[in-house]
């Protein structure tokens, strides 16, 4: 069955979007001042900001004196991995490949392709700490910090999209 969404219904203009994405062209300059936002921010407790920018999964948990831990997470260095993949596929949609840009973890940092991969990254990021740390913990606390700032501004994010 072929779809066949009109410019009108989609949610940006087909002619702003990125080659081979469903992004706006826009898409890495808003993305990346939100990111700022948040990579920039101070934390205080040491275990706290480990849960924001350090990699944890299930298999390196208990290192962080957790007991379990999501198989696949997020943080702030894995969005700012993907972002710089976005950004390389951006420069150079047509030649693009993952060794065309330097980072670590190729595999689990690849470019983003839609605003909802972007989103996820964040809401997986929060979820995450929030599912895993106690309520008593100061990753926890921060982490309810952290997603109220992050509505206002994704909703500040989507507008500036949407005049792409």
């Amino acid at each position: 069955m072929d779809v066949t969404i009109k410019e009108e219904q989609a949610p940006f203009p087909s002619k702003s979007l990125i080659p081979g994405t469903s992004l706006p062209k826009n898409f890495y300059v808003v993305a990346n001042n939100l990111f700022q936002v948040f990579w920039n921010l101070e934390i205080d407790d040491p275990a706290a900001a480990k849960a924001f920018f350090a990699k944890i999964d299930l298999s390196n948990c208990r290192s962080y004196g957790l007991m379990s831990f999501a198989a696949r997470s997020s943080c702030l260095s894995v969005i700012r991995d993907r972002l710089e993949a976005t950004v390389a596929y951006i420069n150079n949609p047509y030649s693009f490949t993952p060794e065309s840009f330097m980072i670590v973890d190729r595999e689990s940092c690849p470019p983003y392709r839609t605003i909802d991969e972007y989103y996820n990254s964040y809401r997986k990021l929060f979820g995450n700490v929030l599912a895993f740390y106690p309520k008593t913990s100061a990753a926890y606390a921060k982490a309810v910090e952290l997603s109220d700032m992050f509505k206002p501004k994704w909703a500040e994010a989507m507008e500036k999209w949407a005049k792409a």
